[in-house]
């Protein structure tokens, strides 16, 4: 794998080191020799804010179901492989982007690292597991309606930002989620590019491991998360942290 540049930043008693692929992700490393832990996030441009308002909700559901199964494993051989390692995997939303992240004992990395990759490359969005979860958010977004302080939060929002995906809750509204259909909308769409973030409790090579578990495919780009199309001009980007 070509990596175009690479360049060391010390942050107080850490070096960070960032290396630029040559598919344009950037991966950032931090070594800690005092724990035997590590930690990685792939994180993708992507969020509420690149979510239409009639898909309100979108990335949420998504990364509430990644982990639910890939083409080879079902969730629950997902969730024993994870924990006979004690190791933690999981996904998340937010406004600006969505993640994938994991934390095991550096014997394991490599192992729960083949795993991040498949759930990122091939989810397969099992519909029971797509119902139940659409069924926990639409609760969850009843019940936020009765909260004095999530009902003034929302009306502060839509008043700051009228029709800007910022005003919406990232939960979506119960019409938006109701209405979400994965196959639709998300199995047909690719992201163009990554980026990512990894804290690793070992030394530098940890990111060489992680590049060429993941990042050294192209592929990558083109199977990751099915989110959404970027409105803007240059696309999703993913970020790779070490």
């Amino acid at each position: 794998m070509t990596i175009q540049q690479t360049i060391e930043h010390s942050l107080q008693d850490r070096t960070i080191h960032r290396a630029v692929l040559h598919n344009g992700m950037v991966v950032l490393a931090a070594a800690n020799p005092a724990a035997d832990i590590v930690a990685a996030r792939l994180y993708v441009r992507a969020g509420g804010r690149y979510e239409p308002l009639h898909q309100a909700g979108l990335s949420h559901l998504l990364s509430s179901v990644i982990t639910k199964g890939t083409e080879r494993l079902s969730s629950q051989q997902i969730a024993e492989h994870v924990e006979s390692v004690g190791a933690s995997l999981g996904a998340d939303a937010a406004a600006d982007y969505c993640l994938m992240s994991l934390k095991t004992v550096s014997s394991d990395f490599a192992e729960m690292l083949e795993l991040l990759a498949e759930l990122v490359r091939s989810p397969s969005f099992p519909e029971d597991e797509v119902e139940l979860e659409r069924k926990l958010t639409l609760q969850g977004i009843r019940s936020m309606q009765e909260q004095p302080f999530a009902v003034a939060n929302s009306q502060l929002r839509q008043a700051l930002y009228g029709q800007h995906p910022y005003a919406m809750s990232s939960l979506g509204t119960e019409e938006t989620v109701a209405q979400i259909d994965f196959d639709e909308q998300l199995r047909p769409l690719r992201l163009t590019n990554e980026h990512g973030q990894v804290d690793s409790g070992g030394d530098y090579n940890r990111l060489n491991q992680f590049i060429q578990h993941i990042i050294q495919h192209d592929k990558l780009s083109s199977t990751t998360a099915h989110i959404m199309r970027s409105k803007t001009s240059t696309g999703i980007r993913t970020s790779t942290h070490f």
